[in-house]
């Protein structure tokens, strides 16, 4: 059980830090796409991407300890 209790840490730091580069990508990919009439959906998905990239690095130092 103990495995499993240092693993699932890991598992969801690595899901955050993926969702954060794909929301990025994603961003940026519409906003080159679609251009200025999609500003609000482009900024609340790169808000999302940054947030999830944060949260895993915070993640990550707390794993680390």
């Amino acid at each position: 059980m103990d495995a499993i209790m240092e693993t699932i840490p890991k598992i969801i730091a690595w899901i955050l830090f993926v969702n954060g580069c794909l929301a990025l990508l994603g961003a940026g990919i519409t906003r080159i796409v679609k251009g200025k009439g999609s500003e609000p959906a482009v900024f609340i998905v790169w808000s999302i991407g940054v947030v999830s990239l944060i949260l895993a690095v915070v993640a990550v130092f707390l794993i680390s300890q």
